[in-house]
């Protein structure tokens, strides 16, 4: 499955729900014949893509709000020491 044919829509969960229970899917999942095991395999590697995407972009925004708050601090503190070296003049 490539990232362009890749229909997160398609796999989300609700907001509520961590998925099925661990016996529940597991009882569920025995009582499939192979064609829909197979299916029901494919939807869950669906879901688990969907929450990994969704993962790295929570990764990637705090990354680039730390990044953020960091040079704001830093550019704060050049301005704090040129302010004090024109006081000093």
């Amino acid at each position: 499955m490539s990232e362009e044919n890749f229909d997160i829509e398609k796999y989300s969960i609700p907001t509520f729900s961590s998925g099925l229970s661990e016996f529940s899917a597991e009882q569920d999942f025995i009582e499939m014949n192979e064609e829909k095991q197979h299916e029901h395999i494919i939807e869950l590697w669906g879901i688990a893509k969907a929450k990994l995407i969704g993962a790295v972009k929570i990764i990637n925004m705090f990354g680039d709000i730390n990044r953020r708050i960091y040079l704001h601090g830093k550019r704060k503190a050049l301005k704090m020491k040129l302010m004090e070296e024109e006081r000093l003049r």
